[in-house]
């Protein structure tokens, strides 16, 4: 299993949310995982650990039993 540094899944995550519509609330952790081919756990836990960087919002999805539903997402603040 190849690791790759903080600062290379940043740089990735950030290439990934910039390929999304500007307006968008920012990215769930399924379509983050999707999009970077890491599992939603390996997400989370990288989240967490830039945590100080998100900004959190939140999407309207509907859920498996067809009810709407609201989802976390996030964006990345810019480094001051």
């Amino acid at each position: 299993m190849t690791t790759i540094t903080r600062d290379e899944w940043l740089a990735e995550f950030e290439r990934v949310l910039k390929s999304h519509a500007p307006g968008d609330e920012g990215l769930s952790v399924a379509e983050i995982s999707a999009s970077t081919g890491v599992s939603c756990k390996t997400v989370c836990l990288r989240l967490n650990k830039i945590r100080h960087r998100l900004v959190v919002g939140s999407k309207f999805a509907m859920r498996l039993d067809g009810r709407p539903t609201y989802i976390p997402c996030y964006q990345i603040k810019p480094e001051a």
